[in-house]
């Protein structure tokens, strides 16, 4: 019986030196970029005009006519994600920086699991001045090959995805905007 007390004391001594460890290396802390799977840009874009998503008021649009053929900065999302909720600040930023200079900002809650009143309180709560669209069925985040939240895509005039990456990337954005 006494070996139990031991072995019990060795079982958290390691486990807090494994925890120590992980902190030391910023495992436990690390960045949504830093803990999401590489994300390739799609060798062929999707058709954004074959893919629906609804306002906020539950009308159905063309996530094409969201773009209207301009240099874009999708931004996939959940209002429950914390990474989301963490990214929201630098989607802001590059909005209010980036919008004079013609680019369009649209986000895509996936809606897996959200409700839409708690959409339209996050929206709300948080100011968002760009628009929201809500994808019930996830077909745009399927189309578009979303695997990880939140996902920024960058797409050019002609609706091709140029850049895929979990946080805003501002060079990326100089560079859409200069081919633009």
């Amino acid at each position: 019986m006494k070996t139990r007390p031991a072995l019990t004391a060795i079982v958290v001594l390691l486990a807090a030196g494994l925890m120590g460890q992980l902190f030391a290396r910023g495992g436990a802390g690390k960045a949504a970029a830093d803990r999401a799977p590489k994300m390739a840009v799609p060798a062929v874009s999707p058709n954004a005009g074959d893919i629906l998503v609804r306002t906020l008021s539950g009308q159905s649009v063309s996530l094409a006519s969201a773009f209207a053929g301009k240099p874009t900065m999708l931004v996939f999302w959940a209002s429950w994600c914390p990474d989301c909720r963490r990214e929201t600040p630098k989607v802001k930023e590059a909005f209010a920086k980036f919008s004079k200079e013609g680019l369009n900002v649209v986000a895509v809650d996936t809606a897996g699991r959200d409700k839409l009143e708690a959409v339209k309180a996050y929206i709300h709560e948080n100011g968002l001045a760009y628009p929201v669209y809500y994808d019930a069925g996830t077909s745009a985040a399927k189309a578009y090959g979303i695997t990880w939240i939140p996902t920024i895509l960058l797409i050019d005039p002609s609706g091709k995805v140029v850049s895929k990456a979990p946080h805003v990337d501002e060079a990326s954005i100089r560079e859409l905007l200069r081919k633009g």
